[in-house]
């Protein structure tokens, strides 16, 4: 799974990229932590060390998912190609993998999410 969700060869920084998504999308503060979680989560599981390419790829599925499912969004397939940069196919195949490897729990409780922004801040 983690082959599909790598990014090869990213042509911007990460910083440029967040900033480009949260400017475009209005992107939830909520929504970038709750993704946040779930990459850590995925990397605790798997034991998975991230490089530029797979931290591309979490922050595009992770993003996508959280964007979803906590703030309603219904995102239209062009209009999120645009902003993350890849075809719409390739983010259906990252969110994919992603939820995958989330093993379809994607809800995040309340304390687990007040839990995680005193630990994280």
């Amino acid at each position: 799974l983690l082959s599909s969700i790598e990014i090869k060869n990213p042509s911007v920084s990460i910083k440029e990229y967040l900033a480009r998504i949260i400017y475009k999308t209005n992107l939830e503060i909520s929504s970038l932590i709750i993704a946040n979680m779930y990459i850590d989560k995925i990397c605790e599981k798997f034991s998975i060390k991230l490089n530029t390419g797979l931290l591309f790829g979490f922050l595009i599925g992770c993003i996508y998912i959280s964007m979803k499912f906590n703030e309603d969004c219904n995102l239209n397939s062009e209009f999120i190609s645009k902003v993350f940069g890849i075809d719409a196919k390739r983010i259906h195949q990252i969110e994919h993998a992603v939820i995958s490897l989330l093993n379809f729990r994607i809800i995040i409780k309340e304390e687990e999410f007040l839990e995680y922004i005193e630990v994280a801040f």
